[in-house]
């Protein structure tokens, strides 16, 4: 009996001892730029508690280069660890600038995965400069920032871990880990919330979305005869002109008012429609279906246009979707191109679309933005991510993309760089918008700490932040 309590006892010990993290908030829960993040909690008297944070860096792309800076680091005292992680890159170095600059070069494995970390880094306020060599030129770079640290519950066991904003840019969300309890936050700017303009009755000056091309005929895809017609419907806000080819050939049609029909001919083999549609003010939609023939269809094909024949005739009107509407699903029938502003938005053939509506784009102006676009239908995802090009000519080489999230706020989002186009898988509807970020000034020239930060691979980076 004796021993029964024995071990109870050093069981309950034992229980007592374990790590106990509970009543974890976080404040503020929606942090600013500059804002200090404070997690308090309760755990067991005078515990160590391990605190981690990481989150991901978009980085300035000057092809095909990457670089990111951070200023005002914040480092605790130690132990403590600090580690960046690099995805898709030859190269990988890091700079932490402790009175003289102190680079650390990462090796690369295959797959083009890299990291370089420091532990016990003295205490204090770093600025860093994150930068290497791209290794495929179309995808985007990843960066991650890793910080871990230790710190000790008092005699109630209450403790707080403060983490400051800071360095970290806007649209940021930052992963927090404290004894195992995960919390996170994104860190809001300065760019205010998208505004949806009231429709009114008064006419605007200029036309900023495409008009609308909808295919009524032909719906399939393949065909036993190689004569086929077709039926469309464009709709715009203002005046248009409509272009329809059949492999590169201009087709003739006949008109009545936003109706366009006539016939095609088809050759052997797979066919390509494309119906391009551009209004007045250079805002243009180019929609193409790929038809088959093959005369080994004939039979089947004929037969299923004769109970086609005999259907009651469907309904066609200005509101028809453009989508095949099956089973309830709203699924792309052809690819589509859409030129607004300098954007354009190309959509596969078969993208489903999870909720009614159509495809389009629109370019708004968005307070403290360079250029912003918003595509529709609202809240929708797309089962085939859409291709976003746009074209930052004009822009400066820090560039940042933006998404605006209902719940978060604008959050930062990855692209591609090649030849003054940025380049976006889009996989939801909404707001997207280009900024270009501002870069503090230091007596030293960032391009010539950049050069030499590259020296060791005999890198000359002549574009990056060249605005400074």
């Amino acid at each position: 009996m004796f021993k029964k309590m024995v071990m109870i006892l050093s069981i309950l010990m034992a229980i007592s001892s374990i790590s106990a993290i509970s009543d974890v908030e976080i404040s503020p829960e929606n942090p600013k730029i500059g804002d200090t993040i404070i997690l308090t909690g309760k755990s067991n008297p005078n515990e160590e508690i391990s605190c981690s944070a990481w989150f991901e860096i978009n980085p300035t792309i000057s092809e095909p280069y990457y670089g990111a800076l951070l200023y005002g680091v914040e480092i605790p005292e130690p132990p403590n660890n600090f580690k960046v992680t690099a995805e898709n890159v030859e190269s990988l170095s890091v700079s932490i600038k402790m009175g003289l600059w102190v680079t650390i070069s990462g090796s690369v494995d295959s797959s083009g995965n890299s990291a370089v970390s420091k532990s016990n880094v003295p205490e204090g306020e770093y600025d860093i400069k994150i930068g290497g060599k791209i290794k495929d030129t179309s995808k985007p770079v990843t960066l991650k920032v890793y910080a871990s640290t230790k710190i000790q519950a008092d005699e109630n066991g209450n403790f707080e871990y403060h983490y400051s904003t800071d360095s970290i840019d806007e649209g940021t969300t930052i992963y927090l880990t404290i004894g195992g309890v995960s919390k996170e936050v994104t860190v809001q700017g300065t760019t205010p919330a998208p505004v949806v303009t009231p429709v009114t009755n008064i006419t605007t000056t200029e036309d900023t979305t495409p008009p609308i091309i909808k295919v009524l005929a032909p719906l399939k895809s393949e065909y036993g005869v190689n004569s086929v017609e077709f039926n469309i419907v464009v709709t715009d806000d203002s005046d248009y002109d409509i272009k329809i080819y059949l492999d590169d050939k201009e087709q003739t049609y006949g008109q009545n008012g936003n109706y366009f029909s006539g016939s095609v001919y088809l050759s052997e083999g797979k066919n390509e429609l494309k119906i391009v549609a551009e209004d007045e003010y250079d805002n243009k939609n180019t929609k193409i279906v790929y038809l088959t023939y093959s005369e080994d269809l004939e039979e089947v094909t004929e037969n299923l246009d004769n109970l086609e024949d005999n259907e009651e005739t469907s309904e066609t009107s200005e509101n028809s979707n453009e989508d095949i509407l099956t089973d309830d699903k709203n699924i792309v029938l052809g690819t589509m191109i859409f030129n607004v502003g300098s954007a354009i938005l190309t959509v596969n053939d078969g993208t489903e679309i999870s909720n009614s509506g159509d495809i389009k784009i629109e370019e708004r102006e968005i307070p403290e933005t360079s250029m912003a676009y918003v595509i529709y239908p609202e809240y929708s995802e797309f089962s085939i991510p859409l291709t976003l090009e746009i074209d930052v000519f004009d822009l400066s080489d820090n560039l940042k993309v933006i998404y605006y999230d209902s719940k978060k706020g604008w959050i930062n989002t990855k692209y591609v760089l090649n030849e003054d186009t940025i380049t976006l898988n889009v996989t939801k509807s909404g707001y997207y918008a280009i900024k270009e970020t501002e870069v503090v000034e230091e007596n030293e020239s960032i391009i010539d700490t950049i050069k030499g930060f590259f020296n060791a691979f005999k890198i000359i980076i002549t574009a990056i932040f060249d605005r400074i």
